[in-house]
């Protein structure tokens, strides 16, 4: 009879099954550029804790934030219908366009946390992120409350942060205190170390604006404001004389009284370093000892008084 070739099944299943795994490759090959494709579409690498959207692409925060411009006239940003939030000066990538200062294409993002908290990143930027006054360390988030104020590069946009729902916690109240962030617990301080220039302090403030100040309206309260520079004086020199005499505290009134936004906290602005206020308000808050009171100091923005804490 006729010989039967030996090989023959063995090697058309062979050649099947390469060109089944050549194929498999090719398709996960394409897979992959697809997804490089769109990461460098949006220049974002998103952190393993970042919250993610259900399975048909939508998105429910558990928190909700907005972004609201405390100079300029730039937009707001509600950031609260997808896992993360871009900033910067690149209009087809960012969800929040920065055209202040000098901000980077890609300058920080806002992300959702699974668990709920939203954080800050700043994403390499040339001219940083501060949020309360205070450089981010590049991509190292920084979780963000009610009221805390981001600027995004020196004398770039400022904003003013709202966060609500899913149990959000007031201000002062964020995970890594001060002392955390400087990597020195405060129990190993030592009691009488001696004094030296500070680098940072911690102040509170009382605005009061009048008609020549850079912005004289005050947003927290919905009005222009329509009083003379002599007015404002007189006023805060009253404020002075009831806080110095023990009438009322500094937070009671800065609470009530004062033209800039910290008001709902107290007049608190955080803690701060050098450059990063205007000159004038930096060189008395760095003049003033702990818990000191200050004169009426004149800036850009309008008269204050300085209460320095830290």
């Amino acid at each position: 009879g006729r010989r039967r070739p030996r090989h023959s099944e063995g090697w058309a299943r062979w050649l099947a099954g390469s060109l089944a795994c050549l194929l498999a490759c090719s398709l996960a090959l394409r897979a992959r550029a697809e997804k490089k494709r769109m990461a460098n579409a949006d220049g974002f690498e998103a952190p393993k804790w970042m919250a993610a959207a259900d399975g048909g692409g939508a998105f429910t925060a558990k928190r909700s934030v907005v972004l609201t411009p405390l100079t300029g006239s730039g937009p707001s940003l509600a950031a609260s219908s997808r896992p993360y939030y871009l900033c910067g000066r690149l209009p087809d990538v960012c969800q929040l366009v920065l055209q202040e200062g000098s901000p980077s294409r890609r300058h920080a993002a806002v992300v959702h946390h699974e668990d709920g908290r939203v954080f800050l990143i700043d994403l390499h930027s040339t001219a940083g992120t501060l949020l309360n006054g205070r450089r981010l360390d590049a991509f190292k988030p920084k979780e963000l409350q009610d009221g805390d104020q981001v600027r995004f590069g020196e004398g770039g946009a400022a904003y003013e942060v709202g966060v609500s729902g899913g149990g959000a916690a007031p201000r002062g109240e964020r995970k890594g205190d001060a002392e955390e962030e400087r990597g020195l617990p405060s129990k190993k301080r030592p009691k009488h170390a001696p004094e030296a220039a500070p680098q940072s302090v911690g102040a509170k403030h009382l605005l009061v604006k009048h008609t020549g100040s850079r912005n004289p309206y005050v947003r927290w309260k919905g009005a222009a404001v329509t009083r003379s520079k002599e007015e404002a004086r007189a006023l805060l020199e009253d404020y002075r004389a009831r806080i110095a005499g023990g009438a009322a505290t500094f937070e009671e009134l800065a609470s009530v009284e004062s033209d800039c936004s910290s008001a709902k906290h107290g007049g608190d602005l955080g803690v701060f370093g050098r450059g990063k206020m205007q000159r004038a308000f930096e060189e008395a808050s760095f003049g003033l000892a702990v818990g000191e009171l200050s004169g009426i100091v004149d800036s850009d923005s309008g008269l204050h008084i300085i209460l320095r804490y830290q």
